[in-house]
């Protein structure tokens, strides 16, 4: 181990398809923001959108920060989610991939005008530290 953590997070956004045809996406990506600060890439694999809304869960790593105004910023994040409270994470759309990696170029090009805000928040408030007295 290189002495770095990272965390291992999952969010889900909703898509909206008001098509009435069914559009298999493959890996979609989003880059994933809050208040500026970078969170990391976010994928789904094997996306299908059906028509009407479509609930997409993220995958992905927060990317290690150092800095001290980034910290404080991903102090209120954390902060949000252990109380159960939302914070609205921003999702830009980068690409779709095929299963070989290759990116899906028509599909890619909608997909990066998606600017999409994700309510972030634990399903139910987590107590960290409990406090037992015998």
């Amino acid at each position: 181990m290189n002495g770095t953590a990272r965390a291992h997070s999952f969010s889900t956004l909703q898509l909206d398809n008001p098509s009435p045809f069914n559009v298999a996406l493959g890996t979609a990506v989003f880059d994933l923001t809050y208040q500026g600060v970078a969170l990391g890439r976010g994928t789904s694999i094997n996306t299908q959108l059906v028509p009407g809304k479509n609930n997409i869960t993220l995958e992905g790593r927060l990317v290690p920060h150092s800095n001290p105004n980034e910290l404080v910023v991903l102090g209120d994040l954390f902060t949000k989610y252990l109380n159960g409270d939302v914070a609205l994470v921003k999702a830009q759309g980068v690409s779709t991939l095929q299963s070989d990696g290759t990116a899906i170029s028509w599909l890619s090009q909608g997909l990066q005008a998606l600017k999409i805000d994700v309510p972030f928040r634990a399903p139910v408030a987590v107590t960290p530290i409990r406090v037992c007295i015998d």
